[in-house]
């Protein structure tokens, strides 16, 4: 199968950005003014918007704000990370929502020229893990599959559906190290 119509699909990654004592929202603004001037076709968010452990918290309001300034020409899609349902489930699943970015559990479709590629958004693997069986179920075997989870430790959960990539946070930079030569 021909997947060249998707050779230059370029996606831009944030993740763990943990607003809070750490991450001020002038430094946050930052990152999301820089993805916004980034030549992309989506930007893909995988969680941990909040740095907090327990309760309620209008951090998440804040961040939020912050994060409905993100576009891209194809649209921007989030799932929700550990912090984001220890801090308050509701409320994060409101925003993302209300943002317009909600992938949780969801699968997405992009086509071009016959050719499919689809976003599917897995969540957190110890909050609100959907099984990938379950949601790549209506998603075509021969199509390129990439889903957003929170931590990479949901590629060594239980299921059998082809994934082609899986996007992940959690680990704070841990997952890729480029070495100079």
């Amino acid at each position: 199968m021909n997947r060249r119509q998707f050779l230059r699909f370029t996606v831009v990654h944030l993740t763990d950005l943990h607003y809070g004592f750490l991450e001020p929202l002038s430094f946050l603004e930052q990152v999301v003014e820089k993805a916004n001037g980034l030549r992309k076709d989506v930007i893909v968010c995988t969680g941990d918007y909040v740095l907090k452990r327990v309760g309620r918290s209008p951090k998440i309001d804040k961040i939020w704000s912050v994060l409905s300034e993100l576009m891209a020409p194809l649209g921007v899609y989030s799932v929700l990370g550990n912090h984001d349902h220890w801090v308050d489930s509701a409320s994060s699943i409101h925003w993302l929502q209300k943002s317009g970015q909600d992938l949780r559990h969801r699968v997405h479709c992009f086509e071009r020229e016959g050719q499919r590629l689809w976003l599917a958004g897995g969540g957190d693997l110890q909050e609100d893990h959907m099984s990938f069986d379950t949601l790549l179920e209506t998603v075509p075997q021969g199509d390129c599959r990439i889903v957003l989870a929170h931590n990479p430790d949901s590629a060594d959960s239980h299921f059998s559906q082809r994934v082609d990539l899986m996007v992940c946070g959690h680990t704070h930079g841990g997952q890729w190290v480029r070495r100079e030569a």
